[in-house]
């Protein structure tokens, strides 16, 4: 009996490891402002089809804010592709090197690293401004902001 103890918790403790490896483990802070996203996010704003919302829309508005937080805490802690997941959830569009626009997009963002790979989208402002994440084999390559400067 002790022995079948002992091997159901060691397979609950592997079982947990495992999981824990395979899943990003996100900070407090990270979890915290990942669900202000989520909540953020939602919102529709001037950009995206609604009315004009000064904490979706405007230049430095709470929006604009968080995703600049978000921007600092995945590009400098070097997230890979899954905790930038975890983080963000799935982004809003993806470009891979084929498309047209994606030679447009490398030039006109302004980035820190260097791009390769798919580029990841989280809009800001719907399709005027969005935070770019530039990935490739699992890992974020760079991260930038696409600004239109209307």
């Amino acid at each position: 009996m002790c022995r079948r103890i002992a091997a159901c918790g060691l397979a609950t403790l592997l079982t947990a490891c495992a999981i824990a490896e395979s899943s990003p483990m996100l900070s407090v802070e990270a979890q915290r402002l990942a669900q202000q996203w989520q909540a953020m996010r939602a919102r529709p704003g001037h950009f995206a089809g609604g009315e004009w919302d000064d904490q979706v829309d405007k230049w430095q508005g709470a929006k604009h804010q968080l995703m600049q937080q978000l921007f600092d805490l995945a590009w400098g802690d070097r997230y890979d592709v899954a905790q930038l997941r975890a983080l963000l959830g799935a982004p809003d569009r993806v470009w891979t090197p084929a498309a047209d626009e994606y030679a447009n997009w490398l030039r006109m963002t302004e980035w820190h690293g260097q791009p390769a790979g798919e580029l990841w989208a989280y809009a800001w402002r719907g399709q005027h401004d969005q935070l770019l994440f530039a990935v490739e084999s699992g890992q974020v390559r760079a991260a930038g902001w696409l600004l239109m400067y209307e």
